[in-house]
């Protein structure tokens, strides 16, 4: 009773690593899948008082798009936003654009509280004056990082058992 117990123990070792193994690729994947985005906020004017606003949100590698459009008249204003995080000392800085019909927030991660509130004030200023003709506010674009960790995640895993596996056939090979 007691040898089978043991052997019980020993076979979750052995699976264990394959299992991490497995689980590595399955991180990777998603990162590059879901994990990814970039927001840019247009608006355009063509009179004095009329034009359009677009919310734009491309993800993952496939270019999925998500756009919001909004007359011109539907804004009302922009402002920096801080969320902190319970878990750590940090916070992140937003874009908050305000419209009659709720908030939008965009997500600035890239930039600092200053550089958040230079983007609002462009968007402000641009609702003020009536003749500029448009306004373009971009999130950074830190996809790039994002498809090398995910890249790492799932190759690194594969190359290892690909190496393990070629030198386990190889000491089968010399040992007959």
């Amino acid at each position: 009773m007691m040898r089978q117990v043991l052997k019980r123990e020993v076979d979750i070792f052995q699976i264990m690593p394959v299992v991490i193994v497995a689980l590595f690729p399955i991180v990777g994947i998603s990162l590059i899948l879901f994990a990814t985005s970039l927001t840019s906020f247009r608006c355009q004017r063509n009179n004095a008082n009329k034009g359009s606003c677009e919310l734009m949100t491309v993800s993952s590698p496939f270019q999925w798009k998500n756009t919001q459009t909004f007359t011109l008249n539907q804004i009302q204003e922009a402002a920096v936003s801080i969320t902190s995080s319970s878990r750590s000392s940090s916070s992140y800085h937003n874009l908050l654009i305000t419209t009659d019909t709720g908030d939008i927030r965009i997500s600035m991660s890239g930039y600092t509280k200053g550089g958040v509130e230079i983007q609002a004030n462009q968007i402000n200023q641009f609702l003020k004056q009536t003749q500029q003709k448009s306004v373009t506010i971009e999130q950074p674009d830190d996809r790039l990082g994002i498809y090398f960790i995910g890249t790492v995640f799932t190759v690194v895993p594969v190359y290892g058992c690909l190496w393990r596996y070629y030198h386990e056939r190889r000491k089968t090979k010399q040992g007959k």
